[in-house]
């Protein structure tokens, strides 16, 4: 099987999907995750092996 996970959202959309992508491969399913073009979750998803396509523009940095 293989699933499409999507989100617009920031890290707090981005993480639950992470984490779901690693039991859906767990599982056996191939799954590919597309969120915004952000550094943070390029690597964050990559730490965790899992696929990643950037949709969007890149976002600024949000500052403290």
């Amino acid at each position: 099987m293989r699933v499409l996970l999507s989100t617009d959202d920031s890290r707090g959309g981005v993480e639950p999907l992470a984490g779901l992508a690693v039991r859906l491969r767990a599982a056996g399913a191939e799954a590919l995750v597309c969120a915004p073009t952000d550094g943070e979750f390029t690597g964050r998803l990559a730490g965790v092996d899992v696929s990643f396509v950037a949709v969007g523009r890149e976002r600024p940095p949000v500052s403290a």
